[in-house]
């Protein structure tokens, strides 16, 4: 089992105007949502898929309930109280398993995962898609640390081994993080032992625009 766990409930820059992001056009035949979902069948087929929502909840709870019956919701209705680990915490029943963390503008490529291995905790990186954070990696290709204008940047993608997710758990579900960014989390996690290993993403056209 692997579950992936897409936060999509923050409204999002011009999302007063246009809406949920997930029915942003992907390609003339697919949306930002329905290419998530195919994307991550196709790649595992044990996959279990969680959908964090929160902003535009009627949409996305209609959407789901005609195309992808299968995705298991979790409605956070504090969605514009707290940061992005409060967000991950009202899925923390699910973590028992390996989990693909992203969030719910991010696309998948097929391509992402195949080197991928299960038995380690990875962060995704993107050389070709420049962000505000990126990290440190040392001499034994280890992310040692995660912060703003660094050149290794990272994308929106981290995935926790299960033998790690109990530490993940219990740092988002402590109440001290709930206003902490993903990053942080990671972080802290570094700081307990776990260790996460750099996976570069060769595509360019790995995030849709926000």
């Amino acid at each position: 089992m692997i579950n992936f766990i897409i936060t999509a409930d923050k409204a999002g820059r011009g999302a007063k105007i246009k809406g949920w992001s997930g029915l942003h056009s992907v390609n003339s035949k697919n949306n930002v949502v329905g290419s998530q979902m195919t994307s991550i069948k196709s790649c595992f087929r044990d996959s279990r898929t969680i959908y964090i929502y929160g902003f535009d909840n009627k949409k996305v709870e209609n959407y789901f309930d005609k195309k992808h019956q299968k995705t298991i919701l979790v409605y956070n209705q504090d969605y514009s109280k707290f940061g992005e680990t409060y967000s991950l915490s009202r899925a923390s029943s699910y973590l028992e398993a390996d989990t693909v963390i992203m969030t719910g503008n991010s696309i998948i490529r097929p391509s992402m995962f195949k080197n991928f291995n299960r038995k380690q905790s990875q962060i995704f990186l993107s050389h070709k898609i420049p962000n505000e954070l990126g990290c440190h990696i040392n001499s034994k290709n280890i992310i040692e640390h995660i912060c703003y204008e660094l050149d290794n940047y990272i994308t929106d993608f981290y995935y926790i081994a299960k033998k790690d997710v109990g530490v993940f758990r219990g740092l988002i579900t402590n109440k001290k993080n709930k206003n902490c960014f993903i990053f942080e989390i990671i972080n802290k996690m570094i700081d307990h032992g776990v260790m996460f290993y750099p996976t570069e993403l060769k595509s360019n056209k790995l995030m849709v625009s926000k």
